[in-house]
């Protein structure tokens, strides 16, 4: 049996073929030149469960300034998020903050959309806040791969509270002060509008919560047997969920000692909860478990140092080769010095570790947003402090997107996995 497939590969390839016997089956590969950076592969060559991975070389791309602290009218953007659109189209969300880089007073939800695989971005744009002096933030998206709506759920509260009365404002320190907000955007808006918030509180804050928050950065899709399609997204002390395509939402508690969640699913249909410790522990907390029934503890995994801030996972490939990649800042002191990660065991070991790239004169490092682009390649928003340190309440804080490969990440080193 023929089977040809036609892969663009790095400039510094041009014309050839190769025939590879694979399983009695003979399997041509033509191979073009490409000027542009990006490597793109047909799918059922770089997936599926005999995945040969061809690539022409490592790539990492140049970072890209996507949301550039001081202008635009925000001093700071923060709390990334990314998804790819059920059209393939790159969406970046952010919090832009007005006045100053704290976690209160007027904040925006911000978008950018790029249909370009992250080669180019469209116009700034203000999903929510506009023209309002309130907080809104922690932006968490998930597209339903049902419909393509794409969900955004956020937490909102007055601009005359904080989280604990800093800056002068009064605490939150009762039930519905802060509030659980959605909107989405559907698959033919794919993101170029989005539909007006909508108030969930009612059903989905816990009647003992004060402080609340969503994610941030992204839920998921099940795609695994029990609950197929079910929506999710990571909350404190919860995932929310449903069933029905985003038309009713639930909840579930998860065991405490944890905040600012990351959630992906195994092979089994199982899910894996990689949070935020709230205690003295300097370690990713973990627990896994199922919607309605879970009943495990968080432990921390200590193989992943963590300086107590937001993390990121994807799942790469389903079901075959099995990776999952994870992106945290790899320090117990400072949010500084990201790390891409990959496990081959559903998280059981992380046996690939690659440091990114620090860009400049800056800070890189803090909350990220892995997504895995069309083109087959990794692209990750992360905070970039423009200042000399993070404690700095007058810098300006930004967002870089960085783009890799596989190749990139593995650096040589041999994957412990077959095809």
């Amino acid at each position: 049996m023929k089977k040809h497939f036609t892969v663009s590969v790095h400039p510094l390839f041009c014309y050839f073929a190769v025939a590879l016997f694979l399983g009695g089956s003979l399997l041509l590969i033509s191979c073009k030149k490409n000027m542009s950076q990006d490597t793109t592969l047909a799918p059922d060559i770089y997936e599926g469960a005999n995945a040969l991975q061809i690539q022409a070389s490592p790539i990492y791309a140049t970072p890209i300034n996507l949301f550039t602290g001081g202008t635009s009218g925000y001093h700071t953007y923060r709390i990334p998020s990314i998804i790819r659109s059920k059209k393939g189209t790159l969406i970046a969300i952010c919090e832009g903050r007005k006045s100053f880089n704290s976690d209160y007073g007027n904040i925006d939800v911000v978008c950018k959309r790029s249909t370009t695989n992250g080669g180019t971005w469209g116009a700034l744009q203000t999903i929510t806040g506009a023209n309002v002096a309130d907080t809104w933030g922690n932006p968490t998206l998930v597209v339903n791969q049902t419909d393509g709506k794409i969900w955004l759920f956020m937490s909102w509260n007055d601009a005359n509270h904080s989280q604990s009365g800093a800056g002068g404002l009064n605490p939150i320190n009762a039930w519905g002060q802060r509030r659980v907000y959605a909107c989405y955007s559907t698959y033919d808006q794919d993101g170029t509008a989005w539909s007006a918030p909508i108030d969930l509180t009612s059903t989905l804050l816990p009647a003992t919560y004060k402080w609340d928050a969503m994610g941030p950065g992204i839920g998921v899709q099940k795609t695994h047997s029990p609950n197929a399609n079910r929506l999710i997204i990571p909350a404190i002390g919860r995932n929310i969920y449903s069933d029905d395509n985003g038309a009713t939402w639930a909840y579930s508690t998860i065991p405490g000692t944890t905040s600012e969640g990351t959630i992906v699913e195994k092979l089994n249909g199982t899910l894996i909860r990689n949070d935020r410790s709230t205690t003295s522990d300097l370690y990713r907390r973990v627990s896994t478990g199922q919607i309605g029934s879970w009943t495990n503890a968080f432990a921390n995994d200590t193989e992943l140092p963590d300086p107590r801030c937001q993390a990121s996972t994807i799942r790469y490939n389903d079901p075959q080769p099995n990776r999952i990649f994870f992106m945290n800042s790899n320090s117990q002191t400072q949010r500084r010095w990201p790390t891409i990660r990959i496990t081959y065991d559903e998280g059981g070991s992380w046996a690939i570790a690659r440091a990114i790239p620090q860009n400049g004169t800056g800070l890189l490092g803090g909350y990220t947003s892995l997504v895995k682009t069309a083109d087959l390649m990794t692209g990750a928003l992360m905070e970039y402090n423009t200042d000399s340190t993070i404690s700095d309440s007058t810098g300006h804080r930004s967002i870089q997107f960085h783009k890799f490969n596989l190749p990139w990440i593995l650096n040589g080193a041999t994957e412990p996995i077959g095809y």
